[in-house]
């Protein structure tokens, strides 16, 4: 029964860690959740990462132990320096991925909307069109870029062209 409970407290305190790294030459912040670490460092290039469970090189892995690792990126909201509602018909992402990816749009007037990007095979940075039609209308606007059963992705930019409506949000 002692390792049952020790197990389980180690779990509870490993899915409640979450660490924040702030690139300052990009002015991006990323946040990692589970990582049951506290203690970072960078040596020879590498970034070391210690918990009770051990050390690891960070970015090395391409799973975490045998479990795929799911990653997204979701921008801020944006009103397009606009009050009234906008639909955005046309996106376009710079996506270099190894696999399918989810693209979502995520309004304060709509909720989020999900669109697949299906996988073809081309190697490196590619510019992707996301089937958003008329879509949603709404003020602020956030974007989602998410892999699909761990691919590895990196996302360059997302391009958006707004349309402004007539009404405004009151």
């Amino acid at each position: 029964r002692g390792s049952s409970a020790i197990a389980d407290v180690i779990s509870a305190i490993t899915a409640s860690y979450r660490t924040w790294v702030l690139n300052l030459r990009k002015q991006a912040l990323t946040e990692y959740d589970s990582w049951a670490f506290n203690s970072f460092a960078v040596f020879n290039g590498q970034v070391l990462a210690a918990g009770s469970s051990g050390g690891v090189i960070l970015g090395a892995q391409d799973k975490d132990d045998t479990t795929n690792i799911d990653a997204d990126v979701i921008t801020g909201k944006d009103s397009f320096e606009s009050s009234v509602l906008k639909r955005v018909p046309r996106i376009y992402v710079g996506l270099d991925a190894a696999g399918d990816m989810y693209f979502s749009t995520i309004t304060t007037e709509g909720g989020t909307r999900k669109y697949l990007l299906p996988y073809n095979h081309v190697d490196g940075v590619q510019q992707r069109r996301v089937p958003v039609g008329k879509g949603p209308k709404s003020r602020f606007w956030q974007f989602r870029v998410q892999n699909k059963d761990g691919s590895d992705f990196s996302v360059g930019d997302i391009l958006v062209y707004p349309v402004k409506l007539r009404r405004r949000v009151q």
